[in-house]
């Protein structure tokens, strides 16, 4: 059991016990999977390794690299989550539980495809990992104007294909998790922000951050992202 005060954002713990351990999470998302053995893969290990070495497990619960990701866009969880109800569009409301939502939804997909863009190569860069009182998350940005409208548009169109309504769409920061803050962020004050240059620094050394096509994902948990659809 950890005995530090808890983090104050009620989401981890729908998605994490207090000693890290993860629960059963269950929604749909659209990511792109980081590369494995790429040198971005390899640098978001050493964070990891650096961040344990520093006794930050105890305030953090490390994702594990196969689960490394960009999400392109949330899709949606199941609906006793915190803000999920509103999210749900009418008609896929009827849907009984997540399992027939996931089904409805990949339907859809497949029925519309012609109305998604072909998304090319993804080029976004790393450009800062935040805070570690916040989370241990290295922030990406499209590497061009042209990424970003590719990007925009490729999102925009999975919005108005499933109608999922998203009030942060236009704010949305791309990003890569790495492990979600456990305890109170005072807890570690004078390690937080020395880190997160620290290893700012690691992956400001990158160009390209390595991603891999997107796909239309399913999960139970925050440790695992199976694709059910390549875009």
């Amino acid at each position: 059991m950890n005995s530090f005060p808890p983090a104050t954002d009620q989401r981890t713990f729908e998605k994490f016990k207090a000693d890290g351990t993860a629960k059963r999470h269950r929604g749909c998302t659209f990511v792109a999977n980081v590369v494995e053995d790429s040198p971005s893969y390899e640098v978001c290990e050493r964070i990891q390794d650096d961040a344990a070495e520093q006794g930050m497990t105890q305030h953090f619960a490390l994702l594990p690299p196969s689960s490394y990701h960009m999400t392109v866009f949330p899709g949606l969880k199941d609906r006793k989550f915190i803000g999920e109800e509103d999210r749900w569009p009418d008609w896929l409301k009827p849907a009984s539980d997540m399992t027939e939502a996931v089904e409805l939804i990949r339907t859809r997909l497949v029925d519309e495809r012609d109305s998604i863009p072909a998304l090319p190569p993804l080029r976004m860069k790393p450009d800062y990992v935040y805070d570690l009182g916040v989370s241990l998350t290295v922030h990406l940005v499209p590497a061009d104007e042209e990424m970003a409208e590719q990007l925009n548009e490729f999102r925009s169109s999975l919005r108005d294909v499933l109608e999922i309504k998203d009030q942060h769409f236009d704010t949305y920061r791309f990003h890569c998790s790495l492990g979600y803050r456990l305890t109170a962020s005072e807890t570690t004050e004078q390690l937080n922000g020395e880190l997160a240059e620290r290893y700012s620094a690691w992956v400001q050394e990158i160009d390209t951050f390595d991603l891999e096509r997107p796909a239309f994902n399913v999960f139970d948990d925050m440790l695992s992202f199976p694709p059910l659809l390549m875009f």
